[in-house]
């Protein structure tokens, strides 16, 4: 915080009119307010700035390299025809067999 001299001048002149014992009460009281600005920023890291957020995790993947990891993650994922025969969803088609149910309703809006 740079503070302008027009301010502090005349604070200082004030200060320097007061008797030895004011002097004293007011320095005990600005000490006490820097001990407690000083508590206050010690604990405290400085913020970085957005664009420094990642800045030590290096470049970031390629959006190849963000398919590839894509494809490799999901490849133990149980496929479409083995969800089919265990009754779930593929292609619009419904888990409960009763006709127009909700849940048939659901798909049918949801798929088109």
């Amino acid at each position: 915080m740079n503070i302008d001299r027009s301010i502090i001048d005349p604070i200082l002149t004030q200060a320097l009119r007061l008797p030895v014992l004011a002097k004293v009460r007011l320095m005990e009281r600005l000490i006490v307010l820097l001990e407690q600005d000083l508590e206050d920023t010690q604990g405290k890291q400085p913020l970085l700035p957005w664009n420094g957020l990642c800045a030590d995790l290096g470049s970031a993947p390629s959006a190849e390299e963000i398919d590839a990891m894509r494809s490799e993650a999901w490849a133990d994922f149980p496929s479409l025809p083995l969800l089919d025969s265990i009754g779930l969803i593929v292609h619009g088609q419904s888990l409960s067999s009763a006709p127009n149910s909700r849940y048939q309703q659901a798909v049918h809006n949801f798929t088109g």
